[in-house]
């Protein structure tokens, strides 16, 4: 019993530490990707909410356990050390309230399982105002205006962090996006083949480089005549490319 009871207690430390390990890879992928995404947007400033004295209760015993095991810290700290490479600033937002308000009117939001199932649930928002969204999607959408709208009351705490401790709600305006540019006044091009090639014309003259020589052509200075000082010029002694005389030919064989 005692054997099985060790042999217990080792699988079970095992698969805490595999758990600890696949948490901490989740959060800094997802870090990741959050950051990729606000560098590609252009963005300079990401904001977070301030969960850590959100208490995870209220709920039921799975949910409260899944939100106790959250790696919300590790989640929060790769982001700020991510963005802080790329210099985009990281900025905590009071949490209390971003789901159970209406990002475009401020009103409250009824919480449904899918928008053609209108019964209580937990994923998808709905408004008397005519909001429908996911739950996360609009809570994101009030995280990021009580940023942009008490960017003055910004203050650093003892750690370093930013963090925005009273936060006053506005309303999302949804802007349509525009078309861009090069996407009307430039067409994609056409890259099928409907006609034969046409034939190449090459020049009459072809201009080519003037190739450099291999060694610098300098004729040889003339002999001085014998009994005269002086010495031989530097170099290698010239040769006759041409010797006076008869020349030996090889038979062929």
């Amino acid at each position: 019993m005692t054997a099985k009871l060790a042999l217990l207690q080792a699988e079970h430390t095992a698969v805490c530490a595999r758990i600890r390990h696949l948490n901490k890879a989740l959060a800094w992928s997802s870090a990741r990707w959050l950051v990729d995404q606000a560098t590609a947007a252009g963005a300079t400033v990401i904001y977070v909410e301030d969960l850590a004295t959100l208490e995870a209760g209220g709920r039921s015993r799975s949910l409260n356990r899944r939100l106790s095991g959250a790696v919300r810290g590790t989640v929060f700290t790769a982001i700020a050390h991510l963005a802080a490479k790329v210099d985009i600033a990281v900025v905590t937002v009071p949490a209390r309230g971003t789901s159970s308000g209406c990002p475009r009117c401020g009103g409250p939001v009824k919480h449904v399982k899918t928008p053609q199932r209108m019964v209580a649930g937990y994923r998808w928002a709905t408004c008397s105002c005519g909001l429908s969204m996911d739950r996360d999607h609009a809570a994101a959408q009030r995280i990021a205006a009580r940023g942009l709208a008490n960017q003055a009351n910004t203050r650093r705490g003892p750690n370093g962090n930013a963090a925005i401790r009273t936060a006053t709600d506005t309303p999302v305006r949804h802007q349509t996006r525009r078309p861009t540019r090069t996407a009307t006044t430039r067409p994609a091009r056409d890259r099928r083949k409907t006609v034969p090639t046409p034939k190449q014309t090459r020049p009459a003259t072809v201009k080519t480089s003037r190739l450099l020589p291999l060694r610098r052509q300098v004729p040889a200075p003339a002999e001085s005549p014998s009994g005269s000082s002086g010495q031989r010029p530097a170099g290698r002694t010239p040769q006759e490319t041409n010797p006076k005389g008869p020349v030996s030919q090889v038979p062929h064989t």
